[in-house]
């Protein structure tokens, strides 16, 4: 909530009211303790990650072949995922504000996290650039600059501690990419997350639905199948690359590529039934199999890729949290209460609801 709608609610409570600048001075006073607090989360998020990556039996080095050093210096895997608090419309995406994190792979706790800032309250309306207010500007370009200006800037901090990120997990935005391989690091490997691919899928197969009206039931399908062969062919990219191809035959009743340990046809061919298509039965038209044979057979050519996917989805629910600390249907970036509103989703992501006390007793020490 912000100060209008606590003094709101306060009032409803028909308790003593509390001016609002009485509340921003108190926002103030707390939000400061909590930018350093999630700072200090996060620099401990990330000895934790560097320290689980140097043991050969966890999840984060499961082969026992994955490299945790580069050039002699601690090597991890992240995630990255950027966000705005201004809703897109599909047509006009010009937040002011936007911020962006990076996950442990292993911890799945926020190493580093950072805040593009565009406007200014003050600066705006009146002029006071001179007596030393909090200004977070930070930011003159467009909206969609900020995600790959953060990825650069996160990725120099953390180097900056004498660790390498040597795989990065995120969506298909190839600015981000290209601007860590240039400025930062040209050996950076990128990981594409397979929730991104999956709805990437299903988009295109609903832009197949004008041109040949085939239902959602079918698109749901096939995304479906593409999921499954995902999830089993995980690090084989050949296996995958023979299942992706398989998936369209199977649909239109042609099972000669099918591997027995998934399709049942090969063990009833009589009285085989598809369990998701409409009626059981297979589909039908030649021009649609093969408009869906030249799409699944682009992905099949990407099997090495696919079969290294990784998730944001950690990224995607700290984003959550912070939307709820601040709301996109509200202007919170003319000040610094945004930082102060990340920061406060980044403590609650690394240490839970306790960092409120914890927070609170690290500012009286």
């Amino acid at each position: 909530m912000g100060p209008v709608q606590t003094v709101n609610f306060i009032t409803a409570l028909n308790l003593p009211t509390v001016s609002i600048t009485t509340l921003k001075s108190r926002e103030r006073e707390i939000g400061k303790t909590l930018e350093e607090y999630a700072k200090w989360s996060g620099q401990k998020a990330l000895e934790k990650e560097i320290a689980l990556r140097k043991i050969p039996d966890t999840t984060a080095n499961i082969a026992g072949n994955e490299e945790t050093e580069v050039d002699g210096q601690d090597a991890i895997h992240v995630s990255f995922d950027g966000a705005w608090q201004k809703r897109g419309s599909g047509r006009c995406y010009n937040s002011l504000t936007g911020h962006a994190t990076l996950l442990g792979e292993t911890t799945g706790k926020c190493v580093n996290f950072g805040l593009k800032y565009g406007d200014c309250r003050k600066c705006d309306h009146v002029d006071e650039k001179g007596d030393g207010h909090d200004c977070r500007i930070n930011h003159q370009g467009s909206a969609k600059s900020m995600e790959s200006e953060l990825a650069v800037q996160m990725v120099k901090d953390i180097q900056k501690t004498g660790c390498v990120v040597s795989n990065i997990t995120m969506d298909a935005d190839s600015t981000t990419i290209a601007r860590l391989r240039k400025e930062v690091n040209a050996e950076i490997m990128k990981f594409s997350d397979r929730n991104h691919v999956r709805k990437k899928v299903s988009r295109d197969l609903i832009g197949l639905q004008e041109k040949h009206k085939i239902s959602m039931n079918v698109v749901n399908y096939l995304t479906k199948d593409f999921s499954y062969a995902l999830s089993q062919n995980k690090g084989n990219p050949e296996n995958l690359r023979k299942v992706l191809k398989s998936i369209i035959p199977h649909a239109f009743g042609d099972h000669i590529l099918c591997d027995k340990t998934w399709c049942q046809y090969h063990k009833n061919p009589d009285t085989y039934k598809h369990k998701s298509l409409p009626y059981g039965k297979n589909l039908t038209g030649e021009e649609l199999r093969n408009e869906l044979n030249k799409l699944f057979d682009i992905y099949a050519s990407n099997s090495e890729k696919l079969s290294h996917l990784g998730s944001s989805q950690g990224n995607e629910s700290l984003n959550n949290m912070i939307a709820l600390k601040a709301p996109k249907a509200k202007h919170f970036g003319g000040s610094e209460s945004l930082a102060f509103r990340v920061a406060s989703g980044v403590a609650q992501k690394n240490e839970g609801r306790s960092y409120i006390t914890e927070a609170s007793n690290s500012k009286d020490k």
